[in-house]
């Protein structure tokens, strides 16, 4: 069984080491779809902690650092905001999930057009 509170601390954790390491260095952008992609997948197995808040935050986060990031490190923001596409087109296909406790977990979002 999992630890929420630890899952959610490590994430917390991994933020807080990669807010100083993206500001030093733009092309680490991707990062940021790195780790939003990590709070998805614990959101997506239950762990209860992680919520939809939580991926909603990093959702505009990302698209503010990836927008950011345009104008000092272009070719890495560009692969970031791509990534950051298909992740925001995964979690939209999930708002119209065939399950609806499923689809109900993520409708909650609101979802950029990217």
């Amino acid at each position: 069984k999992r630890d929420g509170k630890y899952v959610l601390a490590c994430l917390q954790k991994c933020l807080k080491a990669l807010q100083p390491l993206v500001e030093n260095d733009a092309s680490q952008v991707g990062l940021w779809v790195e780790m939003l992609d990590k709070y998805i997948y614990y959101y997506e197995s239950m762990v209860e902690e992680v919520s939809s808040n939580h991926i909603q935050q990093l959702v505009d986060l990302c698209q503010v650092q990836v927008d950011e990031a345009m104008h000092s490190s272009q070719s890495e923001a560009t692969k970031a905001k791509g990534h950051l596409k298909e992740v925001v087109k995964h979690l939209k296909t999930m708002q119209k999930h065939s399950n609806p406790e499923i689809a109900a977990r993520f409708t909650e979002l609101t979802l950029p057009e990217i």
